[in-house]
């Protein structure tokens, strides 16, 4: 892993299944890029939010590696992110909705990134331990 792609994430896309049987959506989580080199950063929040005292939630900037194994990563919007490394992040198993794609090119010059913009998912039905 490279020093700027300090995290290693997991790309979860949404796919719907047939319907159950009485007719109810069935979607299911599929990996797309599994292990991928990647960085997360908190997005600071802006001054006509803070002047307003609103609470606004946390935005993060997320950066992959556009190409992994000869293939082109290609991020959607309602993807989820997980963090899968390295074990000592603090953010280890933290998932994250992909917001926003940002195209290549509008960050940095470089095209051998894609930046997205995340936001935390938090889960309710976990059991407390």
């Amino acid at each position: 892993m490279s020093g700027r792609l300090d995290l290693s994430v997991n790309v979860i896309r949404q796919t719907q299944l047939a319907d159950d049987p009485i007719g109810g959506a069935m979607y299911t989580g599929t990996v797309a890029y599994a292990n991928l080199p990647a960085s997360i950063k908190a997005q600071r929040p802006t001054q006509g939010e803070q002047r307003q005292g609103l609470e606004t939630p946390v935005s993060y900037e997320l950066t992959v590696q556009a190409m992994l194994w000869e293939t082109h990563v290609v991020l959607d919007e309602k993807d989820e992110v997980e963090v899968t490394g390295p074990y000592d992040n603090p953010w280890l198993g933290w998932r994250f909705r992909i917001m926003g794609v940002i195209p290549p090119g509008v960050i940095h010059r470089r095209h051998t990134d894609q930046h997205a913009t995340i936001s935390r998912i938090e889960d309710t039905r976990r059991e407390s331990w």
